[in-house]
């Protein structure tokens, strides 16, 4: 047999991580237990057997040991006293802990093979990896093996594992890959992502296979008169190398109508066009439409009685004729004027 050894997880609560394996009325016989190996393994096998017994009980599971020889135990299962039947394999060889399990479970017609790997000082790990292992078999769930992400270019998988929520050692959840593949969607990074299962040897290996948007060559501006190039740059906070997700090509196209706004001009229009370069490059085309200025035409104020119209004219930062913007705010708070009495009329 060959053996594998696994990344050991530290286990922080084993009641938290792992969800009911079975309904509580259903029990699981191991009727074969064995160790193989060093003098030391059968205080550690007896730990084994003995904390997954309580774990398993916490979640309304019974689990019995007796040495029962196949016949009398298949007798059992099929009378419908168990709906599980196990034999374990426990080999320790120096400090490394190899434990076989081979499961029967009611209605299945074949048996079923695991096994997990560890240290001798981490029996805690053993138990969550067999917790999980026994869930995807009594359950029938599937165990994620990794995950893979294919086609990434430019988006390193710093910026994209940590908005997939399924992990190694899982359960393969349909509903939740589905809102990994919305999540990575989101980004805006990706014209188009296939999500793949492939079998792999302890599980499903679950591939997203992304295809990234084409970053931007280059930026132009067309239709401008009285803005500067160079002003709109920096405004649309995109420059060349960066991928246009629509989140960022939105934001540019809000700057720039607010620029001009800001500038006095009215109705302006702006659109985007993309060029095509290259399989992986494209340029971004901005046509702009200037629209007409508005000035100010004449100021007047309701209601002073204390201050008068030239006072309060004084305090603003635009007169008649200044440019109008519905964006820009012209006035300052009047706190200078009440520091002294009102003018006697």
């Amino acid at each position: 047999m060959r053996k594998r050894i696994f990344p050991l997880i530290l286990t922080i609560s084993l009641i938290l991580i792992f969800p009911p394996l079975l309904l509580a009325e259903d029990k699981l016989l191991i009727y074969s237990s064995k160790g193989y190996g060093d003098l030391k393994k059968e205080e550690l096998f007896s730990e084994y057997l003995k904390r997954l017994k309580e774990y398993l009980s916490l979640e309304g599971i019974k689990i019995e040991l007796k040495e029962l020889d196949e016949k009398t135990a298949f007798q059992l299962l099929k009378g419908g006293e168990y709906s599980g039947l196990a034999e374990v394999k426990f080999t320790l060889l120096k400090d490394t802990i190899s434990v076989d399990w081979k499961l029967q479970h009611l209605g299945k017609k074949g048996p079923q093979y695991f096994f997990v790997v560890g240290k001798g000082e981490r029996i805690e790990d053993l138990i969550k990896d067999t917790f999980r292992e026994l869930q995807a078999l009594l359950r029938e769930k599937p165990l994620i093996e990794k995950i893979v992400i294919t086609g990434n270019k430019r988006i390193g998988e710093d910026v994209l594992l940590p908005k997939i929520k399924s992990k190694a050692g899982d359960f393969l959840e349909y509903k939740k890959v589905n809102e990994d593949l919305k999540n990575l969607y989101k980004l805006g990074y990706f014209e188009n992502i296939e999500i793949i299962t492939e079998e792999g040897e302890k599980g499903i290996i679950v591939v997203f296979k992304v295809q990234e948007r084409e970053s931007i060559k280059e930026i132009t501006f067309k239709g401008i008169k009285e803005a500067k190039k160079e002003d709109l740059a920096k405004i649309i906070e995109m420059k060349p190398g960066d991928i246009p997700t629509p989140e960022k090509v939105n934001k540019a196209l809000e700057n720039l109508k607010a620029y001009y706004e800001q500038l006095g001009f009215h109705g302006t229009e702006i659109n985007l066009k993309t060029e095509k370069v290259s399989p992986t490059q494209v340029n971004l085309v901005f046509e702009i439409k200037e629209g007409k200025k508005k000035y100010i035409k004449k100021i007047e104020f309701v209601g002073n009685k204390a201050f008068s119209e030239k006072d309060l004219k004084s305090y603003l930062s635009v007169t008649e004729k200044s440019l109008f913007s519905p964006i820009t705010k012209y006035t300052r708070y009047l706190t200078a004027p009440f520091l002294t009495e009102p003018k006697a009329e």
